[in-house]
């Protein structure tokens, strides 16, 4: 079956070191991420959700109303409790309510309802989300804000690229953040991965920590912690390279490297010329090509030039970081996961893995022809951290190009609780009754 063409979907992102900035900083940056993007990118779909007479709100059930209306939610995540609801004028102002804290996610998400199943609507396009929330957790050491939209609403003409660019701008202007980009985005509202750090399938929480001292990537924009621009010779420097339509200062620190002035103009071989630039402190790895279906990460595939690209074994990798996913009780979660699909799935292969950034449990036949995959979020609870469905970035190659996997459809593994598994470690119980 042929693929889709996936709808053309931007993102525009930036992170902070949060104990630097400071919460009333963090806020102010935050309430201004969130309102000048529905006010100055919102245009036609934030005037209709405003102007109509029935608010969602009102509706009895949730996505109420006919295919092309507007529809809009909003939630805020304080650790375990989660405040989720339609949009209204009481639910979007205490949306900016919760920026003050204690609130670890905040979202909100505006798009035109779509009848694509009879009977049934779904969230279409055009469509325009926001988000911020610990890029981290449970760290709580980076925060992190992202605006995604379908492009012809963030970069449909010159001028939405223009506003687009503004409000980034001023946002950054405001924070001074560590690292920034626009890029067209292959994940979701809350995954906070930059389109470098997709393609590779490196995990965000790990990158973002690095952010002072290596760039999270590079794309149409480009922002720079200001210790990463110094050591490219700064601004005088990054201007003479003559790659950049704009090179300039953040006012509290950083640097905004534009490459084109529309991101029409940005393809492979400006992102090469971009590369070339930023490779003195990049990491030493190579991107790989687009995979069928997937929207374009305009990055160069050639190597960096310093020396070949190395895969460090896991016992390497974990010599230099701390990651909650190799603590004792973590193991035991996944050696649980593995067996309770080995009682459910006597015929399926069921196989582990020590690579840090997964896939970490893979799954060959447990329906004729597939191959599921699950890839562990670190996660305070680590049975919970096999429940969030995640793009799989460079771990779905890995099951793909496994000989097992061969006229395989490989997939996302289906949560836990879908397959009437126990998603804790009572599976412990649930398996000694059947006297694995």
């Amino acid at each position: 079956m042929q693929m889709p063409t996936p709808a053309p979907v931007l993102q525009a992102q930036l992170s902070i070191q949060a104990e630097q900035a400071g919460q009333e900083l963090l806020a102010r940056a935050t309430r201004e991420w969130f309102t000048g993007a529905v006010e100055t990118l919102g245009g036609q779909l934030w005037q209709e959700l405003n102007d109509r007479a029935v608010a969602p709100a009102d509706r009895p059930e949730w996505w109420g109303g006919q295919p092309g209306d507007v529809w809009a939610e909003c939630c805020a995540y304080f650790g375990s409790r989660s405040d989720w609801s339609p949009y209204s004028a009481a639910a979007w102002d205490a949306l900016l309510e919760a920026i003050d804290g204690p609130s670890v996610i905040l979202a909100f998400t505006l798009y035109r309802l779509a009848g694509l199943v009879p009977g049934r609507l779904h969230p279409g396009f055009p469509r325009l989300g926001l988000s911020a929330r610990y890029v981290d957790l449970p760290a709580y050491n980076w925060w992190g804000m992202k605006l995604q939209g379908s492009r012809d609403v963030l970069a449909g003409d010159a001028h939405q690229e223009r506003q687009l660019l503004g409000l980034v701008r001023s946002v950054a202007d405001t924070c001074a953040p560590a690292y920034g980009e626009i890029s067209f985005d292959n994940t979701g509202l809350l995954d906070f991965a930059t389109s470098y750090e997709h393609n590779l399938g490196l995990f965000p929480w790990n990158a973002v920590r690095r952010a002072n001292r290596s760039p999270r990537g590079y794309s149409w924009l480009t922002i720079l912690a200001e210790p990463v621009g110094d050591r490219l010779g700064g601004e005088a420097a990054l201007r003479e390279t003559a790659v950049f339509a704009e090179v300039s200062r953040l006012a509290g620190g950083g640097y905004w490297l534009l490459a084109t002035t529309r991101l029409v103009n940005y393809d492979l071989a400006a992102a090469e010329r971009v590369r070339q630039v930023l490779a003195p402190v990049l990491p030493n790895r190579s991107a790989r090509p687009d995979e069928p279906g997937e929207l374009p990460h305009l990055l160069s595939t050639a190597r960096t030039g310093r020396g070949p690209t190395r895969r460090a074994i896991p016992d390497e990798i974990f010599k230099s970081r701390i990651d909650v996913r190799d603590r004792s009780h973590h193991k035991v979660a996944v050696a649980v996961r593995a067996a309770a699909l080995h009682a459910k799935y006597p015929s399926a292969l069921i196989g582990l893995t020590e690579d840090p950034d997964g896939p970490h449990l893979v799954c060959w036949g447990a329906e004729p022809g597939e191959v599921w995959i699950w890839q562990f979020l670190p996660e305070d609870d680590p049975y919970a951290g096999f429940e969030i469905p995640r793009a799989p970035g460079r771990g779905w190659s890995i099951a793909r190009d496994d000989p097992l996997s061969a006229g395989m459809r490989v997939r996302l593994g289906p949560t836990f609780a879908d397959l009437g598994l126990p998603a804790d470690d009572t599976a412990i119980d649930h398996l000694a009754a059947r006297q694995l």
